[in-house]
């Protein structure tokens, strides 16, 4: 084999060496950026860890926001990632105000938050409390003519098994 054929075939031999020993670098999931312009855009710190919302269930889509037909016009928030869910419920007047604090989930308190945990085989509902636990959301765009709605929220709750999730650092930016 003459020197110069050699020398390609090192270099070729080498390359793919070196191609296959390059691992993929996994990339950490990050929160979006907390913008205003409608860019369907969600996410959270669920205890620390990145949350986002993803595809899952063929019926059940990453982002819903609606205007519920309620007699106070809440306004509901759901983002999924399969086995979890961030849910906020905002009053009309609150959305209109720009800040609502949440209280435990009632008819009387429109303003609630929650998070539903089916990760593990024992499936936990975990509940804004007023009394014990704080929550807010800010609405920081809310634009009919535009259909946009934007803010940022966090929320600790408790589940009826006594465990505590702690939301934070959440930012929504969605078309209506």
């Amino acid at each position: 084999m003459t020197k110069p054929a050699l020398l390609t075939y090192t270099l070729i031999a080498l390359t793919i060496c070196i191609y296959i020993s390059c691992k993929k670098e996994t990339q950490e999931p990050e929160l979006p950026l907390a913008t205003q312009n409608g860019d369907n855009t969600f996410g959270c710190l669920v205890n620390g860890e990145v949350w986002l919302p993803k595809k899952g269930m063929i019926t059940t889509p990453p982002l819903y926001v609606s205007n519920n037909s309620d007699k106070d016009k809440r306004w509901t928030i759901i983002a999924n990632n399969s086995l979890q869910t961030v849910n906020l419920t905002i009053c009309k007047d609150s959305v209109l105000n720009g800040s609502s604090t949440f209280k435990i989930e009632s008819i009387n308190n429109c303003s609630s938050a929650r998070f539903n945990d089916s990760s593990n085989d024992n499936k936990e509902y975990f509940f804004t409390d007023g009394d014990n636990y704080n929550g807010k959301v800010t609405i920081t765009r809310f634009d009919l003519d535009a259909r946009i709605i934007s803010g940022t929220f966090y929320f600790d709750a408790i589940s009826d098994k006594g465990n505590v999730v702690e939301i934070r650092d959440g930012r929504f930016d969605l078309q209506i």
